[in-house]
C-alpha cells in the first residue's frame, strides 16, 4: 500500500492521477477545516480508500482530550474510514519535554511517562470499538437521513455514519444534547 504525506494536503489531491497511490489520506488543523476536507477527499471523484494522517497531537496546540477524541471519531465516521493516525508530542519524538521535537509540545519530562496518557488509552478504545465493527463498510451521513435532528455544526458538529449493510450507525456528540436517530 501506498500513500504521500504532502503537507496538510491530501495525497489524492496533489498525486491526483499516480498509478502507484493506493491510499488517500488528509492532514488538517481546526475541526471544521478537517471535517471539511475528510468530506471533500470521501466525495473525490474516482477517491481512493481514505484515512487520517495527521492533525494535533496530544500536549500540542492546546489539544483537548475532547479535542483529540472529536477529531479521531470525527474524521473516522465523516469518511476517512480507514483509521486515524494518533500523536502524542513528546511520545513520538522519544524526548524530553518542551521544545522537543517540536515548539509546539507541552512540557511533559519524559516520554516514557507518556505510554500511559489519557491519549494513549482513549486511542486503544476508539481503535477497539472501530476494529469492533464493519468499518469498511461505513458511510458518512453527509445528508443527514441517520441523523435527522441535533447535529449541530461547526466545532459542535457531531457525525454519523451507518454501515451500507445496516448492521451498525455509529454517532460521535461531541457535547451534551438530544438528537433525534431514524
Amino acid at each position: 500500500l501506498f500513500t504521500a504525506h504532502n503537507g496538510q494536503e491530501p495525497a489524492q489531491a496533489v498525486w491526483t492521477s499516480a498509478a502507484w497511490l493506493n491510499l488517500n489520506n488528509t492532514y488538517a488543523y481546526g475541526f471544521t477545516t478537517l471535517m471539511d476536507q475528510v468530506a471533500s477527499e470521501y466525495n473525490r471523484a474516482g477517491g481512493k480508500p481514505l484515512f487520517h494522517l495527521e492533525t494535533a497531537y496530544e500536549h500540542e496546540h492546546n489539544s483537548t482530550s475532547a479535542s483529540l477524541r472529536q477529531q479521531a471519531y470525527g474524521t473516522a465516521l465523516w469518511g476517512a474510514n480507514l483509521g486515524h493516525i494518533f500523536g502524542n508530542c513528546p511520545l513520538w519524538g522519544l524526548g524530553p519535554g518542551t521544545n522537543y521535537p517540536s515548539p509546539f509540545c507541552s512540557q511533559v519530562p519524559d516520554w516514557r511517562n507518556e505510554l500511559n496518557s489519557t491519549g494513549s488509552v482513549e486511542f486503544g478504545l476508539y481503535a477497539s470499538l472501530i476494529r469492533s465493527r464493519k468499518f469498511w463498510l461505513l458511510e458518512p451521513d453527509h445528508g443527514h437521513t441517520v441523523m435527522t435532528a441535533g447535529y449541530g455544526s461547526g466545532t459542535t458538529m457531531a457525525t454519523t455514519a451507518r454501515a451500507s449493510d445496516g448492521s451498525s450507525i455509529l454517532a460521535y456528540i461531541p457535547n451534551r444534547r438530544q438528537v433525534t436517530i431514524d
